[in-house]
C-alpha cells in the first residue's frame, strides 16, 4: 500500500492527530507521499496519485469533500479513497458520500447516522505514548483546561466561557490555568499550547479538566491529560460512556456544582488523587494509544478493501 496522504501543516507543529496517523503508518513500513491540501486548486489529485504509483488516497482533514474527480474514475485507476473527518459533527458535508470509498470519523453520531451509507469507520482521538508522559514536576497550579472558548459545537457556543465564570464563582481559592483563543476577556486565558509546552503545563496542574457537552465527540485532551498521569474530570457523556468507564478511568460530572464539589474531593487528598490518575494513566496508554487506533483502521479498510496490501 502507497499512500497519497492529503493533509496540512498545523497538527504537525502541535504534535496533532494528523501527524501521528502519518508516523504510525511510516513505522509500519507503508510508504506515505505527503501532499498538502492547500495545493488542491491546483493540482490534480487523480493525476498526482498515478505519477506518485500511490493505490489509496487518505484525505486526512475534515474540510476537503471534493477532490476533482469522480469516484469512479479513481476506483478506474485502481485507486482507493479513504477519508477522515476530525471535526464531526460539526463540519460533515454530505458530499462526503459520494466522494470517498470509505470514512473514519471521529464522531459516534456521525457513525451511527451514515454507517448503513458509507463504510465507516469510529474513529476516535488518542494519546500517542512517546509524547504524552508524565513528567515528574512539582505541581504548580491546581486546575487546567486548554481549548477554544467560543465552539460552534456547542449551545450556546460561549457555554465553556460561562462554565469557566462559574467555577471562578463556586472555587474562590482554586488557582486555575485556560489556555486557548476565542475566550472573553474576563477569563484572562494565556496563550495556545502545543508542543513541550503542553505536557509541561499539563504535568504541572493538580486537575485537568473537560468542558465539553453532549453529541460532541471525545476531544482528544482527555486522552493526553490522562496520559501525563493528570487525573481528569469531564463532563458525562454517551460518547465518552463508550470509551472510558465512569469511576475510576474517567471522573465524570452532570452539574457545574457536581464539578466544583469533584475538584475538591480530588484537591483535598493528594493519595486518592495520586490513585486516580495513575489508573487513568494505565487504561488510557494501553488502549486509547495511536498504535491500537491504526490497527483498528487498518483491519476496517483490510474488511473493505480485499486488494489492500498491509506491506
Amino acid at each position: 500500500m502507497k499512500i497519497l496522504y492529503v493533509s496540512d501543516g498545523y497538527n504537525y507543529a502541535v504534535h496533532g492527530t494528523k501527524r501521528a496517523l502519518r508516523e504510525e503508518i511510516e513505522n509500519r513500513g507503508f510508504e506515505v507521499v505527503y501532499f498538502d491540501v492547500n495545493e488542491l486548486s491546483q493540482n490534480r489529485l487523480l493525476s498526482v496519485a498515478q505519477r506518485e504509483g500511490c493505490d489509496h488516497i487518505w484525505i486526512v482533514h475534515t474540510f476537503v469533500t471534493t477532490l476533482g474527480n469522480s469516484l469512479f474514475e479513481f476506483n478506474r485507476a485502481g485507486i482507493y479513497v479513504h477519508g477522515f473527518g476530525m471535526s464531526d459533527p460539526t463540519e460533515w458535508d454530505e458530499k462526503k458520500l459520494q466522494n470517498f470509498n470509505s470514512y473514519s470519523t471521529n464522531s459516534y453520531e456521525v457513525f451511527s447516522r451514515y454507517s448503513g451509507v458509507l463504510p465507516t469507520h469510529y474513529w476516535p482521538t488518542a494519546c500517542e505514548t512517546k509524547f504524552h508522559r508524565p513528567l515528574r514536576q512539582k505541581k504548580q497550579v491546581d486546575l487546567l483546561f486548554y481549548g477554544t472558548g467560543q465552539h460552534p459545537a456547542h449551545q450556546p457556543p460561549d457555554y465553556r466561557n460561562q462554565m469557566v465564570r462559574k467555577l471562578k464563582v463556586l472555587l474562590p481559592e482554586v488557582s486555575m490555568n485556560v489556555h486557548g483563543i476565542n475566550w472573553d476577556a474576563d477569563i484572562g486565558a494565556k496563550p495556545e499550547l502545543s508542543g513541550d509546552d503542553l505536557i509541561e503545563a499539563i504535568c504541572k496542574s493538580r486537575v485537568g479538566i473537560d468542558l465539553s457537552l453532549q453529541g460532541a465527540p471525545v476531544p482528544r485532551r482527555i486522552f493526553e491529560m490522562a496520559a501525563c498521569e493528570t487525573p481528569v474530570v469531564a463532563g458525562l457523556t454517551t460518547e465518552l460512556c463508550q470509551l472510558l468507564s465512569p469511576g475510576r478511568e474517567i471522573i465524570t460530572y452532570r452539574r457545574i456544582e457536581d464539578l466544583a464539589e469533584t475538584i475538591m474531593w480530588l484537591l483535598s487528598n493528594e493519595r486518592l488523587r495520586q490513585d486516580i490518575a495513575e489508573e487513568q494513566c494505565r487504561v488510557v496508554r494501553t488502549l486509547h494509544n495511536i498504535t491500537n487506533r491504526v490497527d483498528s483502521l487498518l483491519k476496517f479498510l483490510t474488511h473493505y478493501c480485499p486488494n489492500l496490501k498491509l506491506s
